[in-house]
């Protein structure tokens, strides 16, 4: 898998831990990794909308080529599952 750079960000004014997955200039990368990355997401710690202003508290985002975690505990299960 690819290096992972972790980082903190902010959503809607509330403060989030990011991931963000370094991804290979293979033209699959995006529809392999990534997709599979957003499903654990869902599976694991829940659903979000589509549309993420309608979810303003949500506890993960995948945008901006980063997955934002309102928990740091939620942000290392990441990084243990795709490390």
């Amino acid at each position: 898998m690819n290096d992972l750079i972790l980082n903190e960000g902010t959503v809607y004014g509330a403060q989030y831990y990011t991931v963000e997955p370094k991804m290979t200039w293979d033209p699959n990368w995006y529809n392999q990794h990534w997709h599979d990355m957003e499903r654990w997401c869902s599976n694991t710690l829940e659903d979000i909308p589509e549309d993420i202003s309608l979810a303003p508290d949500a506890r993960w985002y995948a945008f901006n080529s980063r997955f934002y975690f309102r928990e740091k505990e939620d942000q290392m299960m990441f990084v243990l599952k795709w490390s």
